[in-house]
C-alpha cells in the first residue's frame, strides 16, 4: 500500500470529500445541548436520528455532485470535447499546451521531479 499523498489536485480532492463526510457524519455522533440547545447526537443519548440526518445530507451532496458533473462532462463533450487528438496525447500537455515538461527524465528511463 503506497502511502497517502496530498500532492496533486485529485489526491486534495479526495482528501476534501473523506473529511467532509466524516465531519459531517461526527455532528450526528458528538452533538451535545452545550453547543446547541436543539442538537442532541448519538453520544447524548438522542439516538440515531440526528446521525440518519447528517447521512442524508451527505447522500444528497454526493448524489448531487455526480449528477452535475456527469451533465457537465456531457456538455463539454458535446461542444469542445473531452480528449484532445492523438498526437498531442502522445507528445503530452506539457509540451503541446505549455511548451515546457514536468518531469525530467534519467538514466534507465526514471522520471525525476524538474525544479
Amino acid at each position: 500500500m503506497r502511502p497517502a499523498s496530498t500532492g496533486s489536485a485529485p489526491d486534495r480532492s479526495v482528501t476534501a470529500a473523506v473529511c467532509g463526510v466524516v465531519g459531517t457524519l461526527a455532528v450526528g455522533i458528538f452533538a451535545t445541548r452545550s453547543v446547541n440547545p436543539n442538537g442532541r447526537g448519538l453520544i447524548d443519548g438522542a439516538g440515531v436520528h440526528l446521525l440518519g440526518v447528517q447521512a442524508l445530507g451527505v447522500l444528497v451532496a454526493v448524489v448531487w455532485a455526480f449528477t452535475a458533473t456527469g451533465v457537465i462532462a456531457f456538455l463539454v463533450h458535446k461542444t469542445i470535447g473531452l480528449r484532445v487528438v492523438r498526437d498531442v496525447e502522445l507528445q503530452g500537455l506539457d509540451m503541446a499546451v505549455h511548451a515546457e515538461t514536468a518531469y525530467e527524465h534519467g538514466a534507465a528511463g526514471t522520471a525525476t521531479r524538474a525544479l
